[in-house]
């Protein structure tokens, strides 16, 4: 599990965690990636693995893959976001 999911589709749950989890996704999730971790403003930490093993079987969300090299290394992948500007750039991704 690399931790990158998607929402597919609404599914019925019973436990609280995992419906404030699924009322997050639906709302701001719906049609992009997520990562697990960016649950916590819903969900604490320390449930969330638990949250998303019950989203997963239900169904609700599908899982990615962790990518391998071809050396069977794990691929890793950080972007960022740029403003260009005539003295420079601006990199807004950066926390302040």
């Amino acid at each position: 599990d690399g931790g990158i999911y998607h929402y597919k589709t609404h599914r019925p749950q019973r436990q609280k965690d995992v419906r404030a989890a699924m009322d997050l996704l639906t709302e701001k999730y719906d049609k992009l990636p997520f990562a697990s971790r960016w649950l916590t403003e819903a969900v604490d930490a320390r449930r969330i693995p638990m949250v998303m093993r019950t989203l997963t079987r239900s169904g609700a969300v599908k899982s990615y893959g962790v990518l391998r090299e071809q050396g069977d290394g794990l691929v890793a992948q950080a972007e960022h976001t740029l403003i260009v500007e005539e003295d420079g750039c601006t990199v807004t991704t950066l926390a302040d």
